[in-house]
């Protein structure tokens, strides 16, 4: 994610220091049920999946994608643009999943391979997707007609990641999707935030939430899966910019968090590593969770705990990779 040339802009480090949060949350119950066997439909397991899954995940990920666009200049040529994302992008997405699947492999031996089954679609599709935007940003043609384009890919993705998903290849299909939220946050950049733009995006998000439970029984969103269909499409571009202007304009008033600024700063390492993480605690503790998961002191404890944990796992990775031997991981050459 670049960040802005002359001045980096504190809130949007706090900014992506609550989004890395949310992701984290949202994998906590899925990885609990999966690696455990426990009944993740109790409470308050399943109350912190219906917050993920209605509250959260509508526009998280599209939010990566916004404040991507807002924080970038895409000033550089496409060779440069290309060279300098593959170093920050892709060879983390390459190298970091490997390590952290010999550390569980050392630590536990469940895991039989060293080498993941498919590279991180986040950073694949955010690769993707800013040379997208750079190469259509470019072209001499009218802005509308670049904005027709930009819908005209969501509609491919959304169609992609409905029917074709086999032939999703290196994430392409999400790239096509989020393209249309890095432009947003591109040409939104211009504009203040101000109290009344975070005001009436949550009223509007909100408004999408309950419409959306109560009409079609849950909420749109799109991550490694999508939710919805090409006829929803704008209902969840509007619930991801909404959601996404809410909390920008949220962060903005927040003014400081030093926790939340490290993690933002520390975002891509921190997705890269949480899930080792939230692996390593069910297949450690598998017996202990399994006795006491039903308890619900003990599950809030559970949760918030794996929650820190996993955030302070991605810091202290963040720490390893900043190393002058190993610097060249993220791209810090």
């Amino acid at each position: 994610m670049e960040a802005v040339q002359y001045k980096r802009l504190r809130y949007i480090d706090l900014f992506k220091g609550i989004l890395i949060s949310m992701v984290v949350l949202g994998h906590i119950v899925y990885l609990l049920g999966l690696y455990t066997g426990i009944d993740v439909y109790i409470f308050p397991y399943i109350l912190v999946s219906a917050i993920c899954n209605d509250w959260i995940a509508p526009y998280y990920m599209a939010s990566f994608f916004f404040v991507t666009g807002y924080c970038s200049t895409f000033n550089k040529s496409m060779k440069e643009q290309i060279v300098i994302d593959f170093k920050r992008l892709v060879v983390p997405a390459v190298v970091i999943p490997i390590i952290m699947n010999i550390i569980i492999y050392l630590l536990c031996a469940d895991i039989k391979t060293f080498i993941p089954k498919s590279l991180p679609w986040f950073l694949m599709a955010l690769f993707l997707s800013k040379l997208i935007f750079k190469y259509i940003k470019d072209l001499n043609i009218k802005l509308v007609v670049k904005w027709c384009v930009l819908f005209f890919l969501l509609g491919i993705g959304v169609i992609g990641m409905n029917k074709f998903k086999s032939y999703n290849f290196f994430s392409l299909f999400q790239a096509c999707c989020f393209t249309i939220f890095i432009s947003m946050g591109y040409y939104l950049k211009k504009y203040q935030p101000r109290v009344i733009f975070g005001i009436c995006a949550l009223g509007i998000y909100m408004l999408c939430v309950i419409l959306s439970k109560f009409i079609l029984g849950s909420c749109p969103s799109l991550c490694d899966i999508i939710t919805f269909n090409l006829k929803q499409t704008l209902l969840y571009v509007l619930m991801a910019m909404s959601g996404t202007i809410s909390l920008g304009v949220l962060s903005h008033y927040i003014g400081q968090s030093k926790i939340l600024e490290y993690l933002g700063k520390n975002s891509l390492v921190i997705y890269l590593t949480h899930f080792s993480f939230l692996m390593l605690i069910p297949i450690l503790f598998k017996e202990y969770i399994i006795q006491y998961y039903s308890n619900v002191s003990f599950a809030f404890f559970l949760i918030i705990s794996i929650s820190i944990g996993a955030c302070l796992w991605g810091c202290m990775w963040s720490v390893v990779f900043k190393l002058k031997t190993f610097k060249w991981i993220i791209g810090k050459i």
